[in-house]
């Protein structure tokens, strides 16, 4: 059920099955000539997807240099502390507003148990806390070098979330934006 499409030379969109849906959240992989980059996670159940990727794209965990997530809701970074259990070389970059909720959770767990009661273990497993020196939080503006032609940027976009950013590729002129532009779920366009 794993699925992962090259979007790009050294681009990869791999599907995390969010909610077990598929198209509903995606992660993507960059390998640069230097740095290998995830960016987001999606929530816990969906990391097996993510090492499925890795590992078809004969790559091993310890390559992962960094998880980027562009804010901190379930579905897109509810799976950082697992997946940084398998990375062992890797940081997690995050907003400077969501870092105290990847290494202390329990209020982010908190308030989406209130919202999906009972489906709540089944959508996002077990929330793992991510150790505080695994963690970076860029200013606005940073960038990161991944090789001489790949050098991602960070925005912080409040709107979606405080705690929300967005990363500008000028190689391929591309944005991973998160949710900062909106939703889009085709399966529910499909149903009506």
């Amino acid at each position: 059920m794993s699925s992962m499409i090259a979007l790009e030379k050294d681009l990869y969109q791999i599907d995390v099955y969010d909610m077990y849906l598929p198209e509903r959240t995606n992660v993507y992989l960059i390998k640069g000539a230097s740095k290998i980059v995830l960016i987001e996670t999606g929530p816990a159940p969906g990391v097996k997807h993510i090492l499925a990727a890795i590992e078809k794209l004969n790559l091993t965990p310890a390559q992962v240099d960094f998880v980027i997530v562009t804010h901190i809701h379930l579905d897109h970074a509810g799976g950082a502390g697992a997946i940084l259990a398998k990375l062992p070389q890797a940081k997690v970059l995050v907003h400077p507003r969501g870092a105290r909720h990847l290494t202390e959770p329990g209020r982010l767990i908190a308030g989406a148990k209130a919202i999906y009661g009972e489906k709540f273990n089944s959508f996002f497993g077990e929330i793992v806390p991510v150790d505080q020196e695994r963690v970076y939080t860029p200013v606005n503006g940073e960038q990161l070098t991944l090789d001489p032609n790949i050098r991602l940027t960070f925005y912080h976009t409040l709107g979606h979330a405080s705690h929300h950013m967005v990363i500008y590729d000028p190689l391929r002129k591309g944005l991973f934006s998160g949710d900062a532009l909106g939703v889009r779920y085709d399966y529910l366009s499909k149903a009506a």
